[in-house]
C-alpha cells in the first residue's frame, strides 16, 4: 500500500497553483507506477475529507492526535482491501483515473 498522508486541509495547495499542479501530477504518476506491481494499491488521504477538515485531529498542521492515528490505521486497513467506503477519508487511485483536485479557493 502506498498512501498520500492526510495533511490538514489548511495545508493543501490551491488547484491552480504550482504546488497544486505538482501534487496532482505526482498522484497521477504514482498511480501509473503502482499499476505495474501486483496487488499494489494507492490511497490518497490528501483530500478534503472529514479527517483532514477536523481541527481536533491535529496537534499541528502535519501531526495528528492518537485518536486520529487510530482512525487512520482503520482506514489504511480498509484501503488494503481495495474497497472504498462512501464518505471515506481516502480515494483509491488507479491508472487513468484523475485524482481529486485540490479546491480552487482557500476555505
Amino acid at each position: 500500500l502506498l498512501f498520500f498522508a492526510p495533511y490538514h486541509r489548511a495545508q493543501h495547495p490551491l488547484a491552480d497553483s504550482i504546488p497544486g499542479r505538482e501534487w496532482f501530477e505526482c498522484k497521477q504518476r504514482i498511480a501509473r507506477l503502482a499499476a505495474d506491481i501486483p496487488n499494489m494499491r494507492v490511497a490518497d488521504f490528501m483530500i478534503a475529507s472529514p479527517f483532514t477538515t477536523r481541527d481536533e485531529n491535529y496537534w499541528d498542521p502535519l501531526h495528528y492526535s492518537v485518536a486520529a492515528a487510530d482512525e487512520l490505521m482503520r482506514d489504511l486497513a480498509a484501503a488494503m482491501t481495495g474497497e472504498e467506503v462512501a464518505g471515506s477519508n481516502f480515494d483509491l487511485l488507479a491508472p487513468g483515473m484523475q485524482p481529486r483536485p485540490f479546491p480552487d479557493t482557500a476555505d
